[in-house]
């Protein structure tokens, strides 16, 4: 249904033009800070993820609060303050913003999971998609 519908939604294709909802917001962000708990809901979360970027979601798409900047990467994360929970199909909505063009060096996400103690995950990560990055591009 979700294919059928986005494939006649010119929003998708410009994001920011198709912000809306009760936040104001873009359907990528929306996905990331909304939690989908059962199986199928998860599956087709991470299917709705692709079919968005196919169609020009941002991967780096944000929302100001005060002089904080919330990313897609971020809602994904979770934890912070209010202690959120993370996704529960983080790391493969991690895996596929960063290979569609997530920034990688996320200062929000580092400072969120480390309430928990469970930053390690993200360095690992992050390393991992920039080892090979020529270091005047990352």
């Amino acid at each position: 249904m979700f294919r059928k519908w986005s494939a006649s939604w010119p929003g998708v294709r410009k994001p920011r033009e198709s912000a809306g909802g009760a936040r104001g917001w873009t359907p990528i962000l929306y996905l990331a800070y909304t939690r989908f708990t059962r199986q199928p809901t998860i599956e087709n979360a991470l299917s709705i993820a692709r079919r968005l970027l196919d169609h020009g979601a941002d991967p780096n798409d944000y929302y100001m609060a005060g002089d904080a900047r919330y990313t897609v990467l971020a809602g994904v994360a979770g934890e912070g303050e209010q202690d959120s929970p993370r996704q529960p199909y983080a790391a493969q909505l991690f895996e596929l913003l960063l290979a569609r063009g997530a920034e990688p060096f996320d200062t929000q996400v580092l400072y969120n999971t480390h309430f928990s103690g469970e930053m390690l995950w993200w360095v690992a990560l992050v390393y991992e998609h920039t080892i090979h990055t020529p270091s005047l591009a990352a």
